[in-house]
């Protein structure tokens, strides 16, 4: 069977982390959840801030997209790079995506310095994170097969041999089939659907999820 690219997968958060440490009085309460946007990044940023807005600082950082393209990092008041960049690399250390991260402080009267800020943002953001657990995520191509009855044995044992999601099917003088693939093996699958119903089987890819 072949076989997908690391590259056909990425990773997100499949739940809450929550961690809370303490460095000289200072409290440090960090929350790592699964956002797909910017939008969700904002809206969980927004009701942690509702919900303690008592704290002295809400650090946060995110990650969306596939590739984790799509990013922000922000210091809330603490010095610059002292705490969403650490924050950030924590979450790309534990290479996920779809991913906020916010650490909340409460001061406890002794400053820290720019590098014990940067170790105790860092140290609670991937504590939070060890906790969230992680979820695979298929970048695949979909498409519509589009094939005849006297097809469906061959295109049967395509599908067995690829690793291939059936999101649905349709029935008339002629079956229709939508799946998804693994970007990495899609040419192949197509060729070889083809190739094994004689170039009778239609492929049509619509779009990369």
């Amino acid at each position: 069977m072949p076989e997908p690219q690391s590259d056909d997968f990425y990773f997100v958060p499949s739940g809450l982390g929550i961690s809370e440490i303490r460095v000289k009085a200072s409290r440090f309460v960090a929350r790592a959840t699964s956002a797909v946007d910017e939008g969700a990044c904002t809206d969980f940023l927004g009701s942690l801030r509702r919900m303690e807005h008592d704290a002295t600082h809400h650090c946060s950082a995110w990650r969306t997209g596939p590739t984790g393209s799509a990013w922000r990092a922000n210091d809330d008041g603490e010095p610059s790079g002292s705490a969403g960049l650490p924050i950030l690399r924590q979450i790309e250390a534990a290479n996920l995506t779809n991913c906020i991260v916010v650490v909340t402080r409460y001061y406890g009267g002794t400053k820290l310095g720019t590098g014990g800020l940067v170790r105790a943002y860092g140290e609670s953001a991937a504590l939070a994170l060890e906790k969230t657990g992680r979820r695979k995520v298929l970048i695949g191509k979909e498409g519509q097969l589009t094939f005849s009855y006297e097809d469906t044995a061959a295109v049967t044992r395509v599908l067995k041999s690829y690793c291939v999601e059936i999101t649905g099917t349709h029935y008339t003088d002629e079956t229709s089939m939508r799946v998804r693939v693994p970007r990495s093996l899609a040419e192949s699958f197509a060729g070889e659907l083809i190739s094994a119903t004689r170039g009778r089987v239609a492929v049509d890819w619509s779009q990369e999820l």
